[in-house]
């Protein structure tokens, strides 16, 4: 039989509660581990911040804002993924939720 290697995906994710605040600290976590899928909740991004603005090197980034101070997620996968959105929603109880497929 032929042995088969799998890689297990290192997925991590932060409440951060302001991500322009903690963004040093996301990219110095980014460079010390082999993260595939960083999650990062209460971003607090809105349209006038862009994603150049929180560029993390090695990673693409997909962002669900709430344009208000609270609220927003993004999702940054390591450029060797092919990691692309099912869905974002918002539901009425507040709940926010990015379903992510990761290839």
């Amino acid at each position: 039989l032929k042995s088969i290697k799998t890689k297990m995906l290192r997925i991590v994710h932060l409440y951060v509660r302001s991500l322009i605040r903690h963004l040093d600290d996301i990219a110095l976590l980014t460079a010390s581990q082999c993260l595939d899928v960083l999650v990062v909740s209460e971003t607090w991004l809105d349209d006038g911040i862009s994603d150049g603005e929180i560029f993390l090197p090695g990673y693409s980034v997909t962002r669900f804002d709430r344009n208000r101070r609270g609220g927003g997620v993004a999702v940054f996968c390591a450029n060797y993924l092919n990691c692309s959105i099912l869905s974002q929603d918002i539901l009425a109880s507040g709940l926010e939720s990015s379903w992510v497929t990761v290839a």
